[in-house]
């Protein structure tokens, strides 16, 4: 408890001390040091001097006119068309300035002329936070009884009832908390979930949709790293923001994360290789804009910045020399398929050319094995002649009936060799027409061969009752000179006498 009554009171202080910084400006300014008289209000112009006159602008006439307490002044002004709500450069309204200076008329008077109690300053002060600060219990109490809340949360993450200072003024803050039932956890972390809402937006659908602060210029980058939401941060960064963008005083995300002193949002930046060394339009770099304790870790992370741009240029350069070598060796390849491929053509283009003459060499081969056989064939029929010849005699009519049987040497030799011819695998190729009437010769003497075999294989299964074809072999082929003999006489109706 004394902890948090010790980090009040620190907060407390630093709020104390930038309002009497305001207040400073604001005094030393022009406009708080125009005179109240001006024409038209009654009293008669002044001659007017040789030279250019000084005019301001309708704005801060009116924050003068407030800030001095002249309702009247005031009055006439919002009746020509002035905006209640008008803010100087720091966005304080004149509504926070009659709460700094405790002028609680005029702060009814505004309030009764629509100002708006939840308006907040660059700062993200509201003038509760103000009355809050200054411990001005009245002025809060009727800012309570008009709609002010209690949980608008500033730049630096407080509420009002972080700012209080004195037990009255917590109390009635801490009971208005209760009373409307008021989550503080949840209203300070109320900005950063909707600002990690819309950067996840922005990364899945690849488009940014960011407005800028009316006055600063700020960027929802400028934010993040003023205020240290890390994870927004980290999710901008990612969805490809402009790491060095800049606000109307050419501040950049890292001259804020600086100047408020958040040491991690410095390091966010600083690894994704911001510019550490920028000026804004005063001429400052983040050093010069830095928290004092602050600049150490500023040029540590500097250091560490060089390194990083070191590996990744080296790491550039070593995937770029990669892809070169992997293009060369990619076209090497293709020129080692295009070779191979010619060599391939021209090989098989000699293969096919010593198919072709080997084809035409068999041809020939063929032919000289057909005309070989047909000579062998004219060889065994005259040793057959002999034989009829020489059985010639008394049974000459049934020699001259009857051929003489082929020899059967002859006839199993030819026939191996023309099966030897035909069961030899033929290869798939387009053959000549003399190729295609040698094929019809060895069919034919195939079959001519093959015949005599199956009859003989016939006519032992058969009986005697079975007639003889013409195609039948002779029966001198098959008996001998008895055996003929009986077989006729069995066969003739005459008997033996008829064939004698």
């Amino acid at each position: 408890m004394a902890e948090l009554e010790h980090l009040g009171g620190k907060r407390a202080e630093s709020a104390r001390a930038r309002r009497a910084e305001q207040l400073r400006r604001w005094r030393g300014s022009l406009t708080e040091q125009e005179p109240t008289d001006r024409p038209g209000a009654g009293r008669p112009p002044q001659s007017r001097r040789a030279g250019p006159r000084v005019r301001f602008e309708d704005g801060a006439v009116f924050l003068a006119a407030c800030s001095s307490g002249d309702t009247d002044e005031v009055r006439r002004l919002l009746a020509r068309g002035a905006d209640v709500d008008t803010a100087n450069v720091d966005g304080l309204t004149a509504l926070h300035q009659a709460c700094i200076d405790e002028n609680l008329d005029m702060v009814k008077f505004l309030v009764e002329n629509r100002a708006n109690v939840n308006r907040q300053d660059n700062e993200g002060w509201t003038p509760l936070h103000a009355a809050a600060s200054c411990g001005y219990l009245n002025i809060a109490e009727y800012f309570i009884n008009h709609g002010a809340s209690v949980s608008v949360v500033n730049s630096e993450g407080e509420v009002p009832s972080d700012l209080a200072e004195e037990p009255a003024m917590k109390d009635l803050l801490l009971e208005q908390v209760k009373k409307q039932g008021v989550d503080l956890e949840q209203s300070r972390e109320e900005e950063e979930q909707r600002m990690l809402q819309d950067a996840r937006q922005w990364l899945n659908s690849g488009k940014t949709e960011d407005v800028r602060q009316a006055c600063s210029g700020a960027t929802a980058l400028h934010v993040a790293a003023a205020k240290g939401y890390s994870e927004v941060l980290r999710l901008l960064i990612q969805a490809g923001y402009e790491l060095n963008v800049r606000d109307h005083d050419g501040w950049t995300p890292l001259h804020a994360a600086a100047h408020w002193g958040v040491k991690e949002a410095c390091s966010i930046l600083a690894e994704a290789l911001c510019d550490m060394d920028v000026r804004n339009k005063l001429g400052q770099t983040p050093f010069d804009v830095a928290d004092e304790g602050l600049v150490e870790h500023l040029e540590m992370l500097q250091k560490k910045q060089s390194v990083l741009r070191s590996e990744r240029e080296t790491r550039n350069k070593l995937i770029e020399s990669d892809l070169n070598s992997k293009l060369r060796s990619r076209l090497f390849k293709d020129k080692e398929k295009v070779l191979y491929g010619e060599e391939t053509r021209k090989s098989q283009e000699m293969e096919d050319e010593e198919k072709e003459s080997s084809s035409s060499s068999s041809e020939d081969e063929g032919e000289d094995e057909a005309s070989e056989s047909e000579t062998e064939k004219e060889a065994g029929k005259k040793p057959e002649a002999t034989v009829n010849h020489s059985h010639s005699g008394s049974r000459s009519s049934v020699v001259e009936q009857t051929p003489a049987p082929a020899q059967d040497t002859s006839t199993t030799s030819s026939a191996r060799r023309f099966s030897s011819l035909f069961n030899k695998p033929e290869e798939p190729r387009a053959e000549s027409p003399s190729a295609w009437r040698l094929g019809l010769r060895k069919t034919g003497s195939q079959s001519a061969l093959s015949e005599p075999a199956a009859t003989r294989e016939a006519l032992r299964d058969r009986g005697p009752s079975v007639c003889r074809s013409a195609s039948s072999p002779r029966i001198s082929a098959l008996l001998g000179d008895r055996d003929k003999v009986r077989f006729l006489h069995e066969r003739s109706p005459l008997g033996s006498e008829s064939i004698v």
